[in-house]
């Protein structure tokens, strides 16, 4: 008899440990601030913790008998049922992935999902996920990354982007042909030291809006320093490119008003085109015919064409040339226009239609 007392008081601590160990990870599942949620092997939430109230506006009580992915309501939704597939084929694994979602207030949310499959435990008979928001460490993250891709001042991509997007191109099957064009303001540095560095800088937020609204969506635009952005034209032939390169110094001309001032942003660009040639000799020759356009003051220059042979035109700037001027004036500079063949050789195209 004595024994059996012993037997069960020791069966009794063991059972008061056992529901205080029960109670102990109950508060820290019912209080925690990430998601815990159960499902089963048809994807089914079979329990979720009341941390699914603040984190997604939902009801814990709820969201038990329906589709995780319809509870999630997840932007990322095939990649989040390969992670379930795989846990229900390897049924002791784990996995992880983050993933975009909706709040109930319809507001996304970024979350981190860790998933541990636990099918073959009689304990659980399901798949563990714990979820964690980390929408502000996403925002954070995709803030730095923009920062270091972009220029601060006209929010364009900056030299690193460009090369990024240039290889992703290069890449891709099918090369397309693609342009290069190299721009370079005029005697910008007059607007910096007549005006003041804050009057260059919106004139620099002008042309780079200007920019965007030049090209595709296709295209990329980009600010590589100072007053010299580049661009690159996918699936762009030379006729194009140089259509477009017209179509920005024409833009660029129409003066703007700044503070009461009247300021235009004439041009050099120098154009390289190919679909062989990797993008940093494409570059190097554009801005090879950039310097070109400067030295002769004719605004354009082509390097390259479609012909296996590259050849080189000098297109001839025939137009109205805007420059600094007078507040509520605009200063206009006429440029000679070029004859229709050099003595070098190259053939002159003069612009028409500006």
């Amino acid at each position: 008899m004595a024994d059996n007392a012993r037997l069960v008081k020791s069966l009794d601590r063991s059972m008061l440990q056992v529901r205080r160990q029960e109670q102990r990870f109950r508060s820290l599942v019912q209080h925690a601030s990430d998601i815990t949620m159960l499902i089963n092997d048809q994807g089914v939430v079979a329990y979720a913790s009341p941390a699914l109230g603040p984190v997604l506006g939902q009801s814990p009580d709820q969201a038990v008998g329906w589709p995780a992915l319809d509870v999630l309501r997840t932007d990322d939704r095939p990649a989040v049922e390969r992670l379930v597939a795989q846990l229900l084929h390897d049924r002791t694994g784990s996995a992880s992935t983050q993933m975009r979602v909706r709040h109930a207030d319809g507001s996304c949310r970024w979350l981190e999902l860790v998933a541990t499959s636990r099918l073959d435990d009689t304990s659980v008979l399901g798949i563990i996920l714990n979820i964690r928001d980390v929408t502000e460490a996403r925002r954070l993250q995709d803030q730095l990354r923009y920062e270091a891709s972009h220029d601060s001042l006209t929010g364009l991509p900056n030299r690193a982007l460009l090369f990024e997007q240039a290889e992703r191109l290069q890449e891709e099957p099918g090369q397309l042909s693609k342009a290069v064009l190299l721009l370079d303001l005029d005697d910008f540095k007059s607007v910096n030291d007549i005006l003041g560095h804050h009057m260059g800088d919106q004139l620099l937020i002008v042309v780079a809006e200007r920019l965007r609204n030049s090209v595709r969506p296709i295209d990329t635009v980009a600010r590589l320093g100072g007053d010299e952005f580049a661009l690159l034209l996918t699936g762009s032939s030379r006729s194009v490119a140089i259509s477009t390169a017209q179509r920005i110094l024409d833009q660029l001309k129409k003066p703007v008003m700044i503070e009461g001032h009247s300021l235009a942003a004439p041009a050099s660009i120098g154009v390289a085109v190919g679909s062989a040639k990797p993008f940093d000799t494409l570059l190097r020759d554009a801005d090879t015919a950039m310097y070109e356009a400067k030295r002769n003051q004719s605004g354009l220059y082509v390097i390259g064409s479609a012909n296996p042979t590259p050849a080189v035109t000098n297109e001839s700037d025939v137009s109205a040339r805007p420059t600094l001027s007078k507040p509520g004036t605009t200063a206009m500079e006429e440029r000679p226009q070029s004859p229709p063949v050099r003595h070098d050789g190259l053939s002159a195209i003069p612009r028409h239609g500006m």
